[in-house]
C-alpha cells in the first residue's frame, strides 16, 4: 500500500491488519475516485425466505462479496449499513476503511476506523489499522500514537512493534527505530529497513517542498 516500500520491509506495513484477520491482504489505494451515488442498500433478498432483516453475518459476506467483484460503491453502502444496524460488529469498520482506502479516501478511512476505535478502544487491530490509514496519509505522528496504542493492548504482536518502528523513522527518530526493529529482526535486515525509511522520508520531504513552490513564475511588476 506504501509505494516506496521494498521487500525488505516488514511485511505487515503493506497490509492492513484488520482485514489481515478477516479480509485477508487490503488493496494499494489508487488515484482513481470513484462515484459513490450509487451507494445503495442491500437487496431485499437477505433472508427474504425466512421474513427477516438481514443478520451481520450475511451483511459482512456479501460485502467480502462485491469486494471480490471489484464494485466498491456497493460494497460501501452494505458497509455502512451493517454498522448502522450492528455498530458492535467491529470487522465491519475494518472492511469499511479498506474499501475507502482503495479508492484513496483516506480521511473517510480515518473517520471509519476512529468510530470503530471509540466502540472498541482496546481492539488492538482497529487501533492499528487506524495507525496505517494515518501512516498512508502521511501524518506519521497519528500513526505512532495508534501504533503505540495497538502496542500496549497486545505487546507481544511484532506487526505493531514493526508499524511503530517504521512511523518512529518517518519521524526521523532513527535509533528508536532500529531499536524496536532489532527485536524481530537481523541487524542486516533492521538496516535494510532503516535505509528505506530514510529514503522515503528524504522523498516525502522534496514532494512537500515541492508543493509549496509556485507553479508558475510570477509577473513583472511594470
Amino acid at each position: 500500500m506504501v509505494p516506496w516500500m521494498t521487500a525488505a520491509v516488514v511485511v505487515a506495513l503493506l497490509c492492513l491488519a484488520g482485514c489481515q484477520s478477516s479480509q485477508g491482504p487490503s488493496k494499494r489505494p489508487t488515484a482513481k475516485r470513484q462515484n459513490l451515488a450509487a451507494e445503495a442498500n442491500p437487496p431485499d433478498s437477505f433472508d427474504a425466505g425466512a421474513g427477516k432483516p438481514p443478520t451481520a453475518a450475511t451483511m459482512y459476506s456479501l460485502a467480502r462479496i462485491l469486494a471480490a467483484q471489484g464494485n466498491t460503491n456497493r460494497r460501501i453502502g452494505v458497509l455502512r449499513n451493517l454498522i448502522q444496524s450492528y455498530p458492535d460488529c467491529a470487522p465491519a469498520y475494518n472492511a469499511l476503511a479498506e474499501a475507502y482506502l482503495s479508492i484513496d479516501r483516506a480521511d473517510e478511512a480515518i473517520s471509519a476506523l476512529t468510530a470503530g476505535v471509540t466502540r472498541h478502544p482496546k481492539d488492538p487491530i482497529l487501533l492499528n489499522n487506524l495507525g496505517m490509514a494515518y501512516f498512508l496519509d502521511g501524518d506519521y505522528q497519528s500513526a505512532l500514537a495508534n501504533f503505540d496504542r495497538a502496542s500496549d493492548v497486545q505487546p507481544d504482536e511484532p506487526t505493531y512493534r514493526s508499524n511503530k518502528a517504521a512511523a518512529l523513522g518517518m519521524l526521523g527518530r532513527v535509533s528508536e527505530s532500529a531499536e524496536l526493529y532489532r527485536k524481530d529482526l537481523r541487524q542486516s535486515e533492521v538496516h535494510e529497513n532503516i535505509d528505506v525509511l530514510l529514503r522515503a522520508r528524504r522523498a516525502s520531504a522534496q514532494q512537500q517542498q515541492q508543493a509549496k513552490q509556485p507553479t508558475t513564475a510570477p509577473s513583472r511588476v511594470q
